[in-house]
């Protein structure tokens, strides 16, 4: 693991990286189809059961509508601060592309996020490091053949959105529109793990790891700054309601939905795959 303090949530995030790495090569070699549902579901799962979190099952999402596969609520029992990330999850293919992204998506989940508070991610699933250009700590990865960098990477969608301007008012993207985006997707995205890491260097003295989080996503954890935020999205401190949710308590889904600024449009628009909800710090020794 690259983590030297050895953070139990960043070496889990590792650990899901190098198994999503080698079951999208195993299914790619066996011609099994692994679709980005079933990689996100099972990270949720794994996620959930590891990490002594709680989770949540809805039905389908309705991605024309906001453009986001899942939600990702990230919780600090210490502080009783946490966050809502909205993310759209795209594989790698077989052709070393990332042939499922779409222009309005990126649009559709930037606008859901600032309407409705939260950060908006791609959270991408890879299997081949070919193109990629990661930063110098990561070298050691490359050269050792150690996947856990890159099997999950990430890329804010403000970001994402400004790299991709001049595609945003195609209809459909040509096979070398493809080539080019799948270029950016792996010049500029992040290892996944890095958000939850504690290590020196990536947190600052006396700062919350919900806190931690949200410099490092706006800032794009090297010294980017957007000219576009997605609503400024800060830390919030949890209500009962969310706190009782994140305890494992039932709590009413009409109240739940309202607390998380959900319950005008939940039922119409957005009923997520599932919302994934990780407590970083019951249980946890990165104290």
């Amino acid at each position: 693991m690259y983590c030297p303090m050895n953070c139990p949530n960043c070496c889990e995030l590792q650990r899901q990286s190098e198994i999503i790495w080698q079951d999208s090569r195993d299914a790619i070699a066996f011609g099994y189809p692994l679709y980005e549902e079933t990689i996100s579901q099972t990270i949720s799962l794994r996620l959930n059961r590891n990490l002594n979190s709680l989770t949540r099952v809805k039905k389908a999402p309705n991605e024309s509508k906001n453009g986001a596969d899942w939600l990702w609520f990230i919780y600090d029992s210490n502080s009783g601060l946490y966050l809502k990330f909205a993310v759209q999850a795209k594989r790698l293919d077989s052709n070393n592309l990332y042939g499922a992204v779409k222009m309005k998506q990126i649009n559709d989940i930037r606008n859901f996020s600032k309407r409705k508070g939260f950060i908006p991610i791609y959270l991408f699933f890879n299997h081949n490091w070919d193109g990629f250009t990661p930063p110098s700590f990561l070298t050691a990865f490359i050269f050792q053949g150690i996947p856990a960098a890159l099997g999950a990477t990430y890329i804010h969608a403000d970001h994402f959105a400004n790299l991709t301007g001049s595609w945003m008012r195609k209809q459909s993207l040509s096979s070398l529109d493809q080539q080019a985006i799948s270029r950016i997707i792996k010049q500029n995205s992040q290892p996944w793990f890095k958000l939850l890491c504690r290590c020196p260097g990536q947190s600052s003295l006396g700062e919350s790891i919900v806190e931690s989080i949200y410099r490092r996503i706006l800032a794009f954890e090297e010294g980017f700054e957007f000219d576009e935020k997605s609503g400024d999205v800060e830390p919030k401190e949890a209500s009962d309601i969310i706190r009782n949710w994140f305890r494992g308590e039932n709590v009413s889904s009409t109240d739940l939905w309202s607390a998380f600024e959900l319950s005008d449009w939940e039922s119409r628009y957005f009923n997520p795959d599932f919302a994934m909800i990780q407590d970083v710090r019951i249980g946890k020794s990165d104290e």
